[in-house]
């Protein structure tokens, strides 16, 4: 008897381990050099452009170090739509940079735009108030769309903001 609870008890391991190296798997971020004439601008992007002196910072260290950070862009026929790092594309375009370190993600539109919320809100550090205030309404928006199309309930909020990223809380 206890033998077989010990093997009843390895093949639960064994299962578990499987189960986790499945979710490396598939959570990889390969990144991938895309050209960058192959970029589109996101539709719904809400945020204006940083301010000159930032960007030509951003400039600065692209050409002194090249992209440390690759953009994140969804596919949209043959060509990509950029969600993340548009102002990295910006820079690499007056630089005269023909490739861009790129993560390829299959996001639909409310998860892209999501993604391109939470991107500004995390890496900006200057947002004017009343693009953060539209920026956290769409994105209330947006998870209560999430959640009514995922069948979530109330009661399950936490699991998914378990599985959404989520920008920098003020203090």
């Amino acid at each position: 008897m206890k033998a077989d609870l010990y093997n009843k008890f390895v093949e639960k391991q064994e299962l578990q381990e499987n189960e986790e190296q499945k979710n490396l798997i598939n959570n990889k971020q390969e990144i991938t050099m895309i050209d960058i004439n192959l970029l589109d601008e996101f539709n719904n992007h809400i945020f204006s452009a940083i301010s000159q002196n930032k960007f030509e910072e951003l400039k600065e260290s692209v050409a002194r170090s090249g992209v440390l950070s690759p953009i994140i862009v969804r596919k949209k026929q043959d060509r990509y739509e950029i969600i993340s790092g548009h102002n990295r594309t910006r820079c690499c375009k007056e630089l005269g940079i023909k490739e861009i370190p790129t993560i390829i993600k299959d996001y639909d539109d409310d998860m892209a735009e999501l993604i391109m919320i939470e991107t500004n809100l995390a890496q900006r550090e200057n947002i004017l108030p009343c693009e953060k205030g539209l920026a956290y309404k769409k994105r209330l928006e947006i998870l209560k769309k999430i959640k009514k199309k995922n069948g979530v309930k109330a009661s399950d909020d936490n699991a998914l903001l378990e599985s959404v990223p989520v920008g920098h809380q003020d203090k």
